[in-house]
């Protein structure tokens, strides 16, 4: 069974603040709820890289894949696998509405 939704919100931040948060996928941790274990390979998010993450207090584990970054449009996919056999297809994005803030979008 597929679900989609895309959760979108306005954020009080320049849109460049935002992609550069989402950029750096070890932290990650700093603004949803788990444990970034570790990066591989470190740095910028890229295509081909693996995240590997705890939930709810290292209960439940999350490992994941990018598989695409467009910074033309401040948007990264990835693929996680979930505990239960799910697995996310997700999309990231953010897009500026003026100056000093933007809409951040996930789903």
């Amino acid at each position: 069974m597929a679900v989609n939704v895309c959760p979108a919100d306005r954020v009080q931040a320049p849109v460049e603040v935002v992609w550069e948060l989402l950029m750096n996928p070890a932290g990650y941790g700093g603004f949803w709820e788990m444990t970034i274990e570790r990066v591989e390979p470190e740095g910028p998010a890229a295509v081909g890289q693996r995240l590997f993450a705890w939930l709810l207090c290292r209960r439940l584990r999350i490992d994941g894949e990018i598989l695409e970054v467009d910074a033309v449009r401040h948007a990264i996919r990835f693929r996680a696998n979930m505990p239960f056999g799910l697995v996310g297809d997700n999309r990231i994005s953010c897009s500026p509405i003026d100056a000093g803030s933007c809409m951040l979008r996930y789903g």
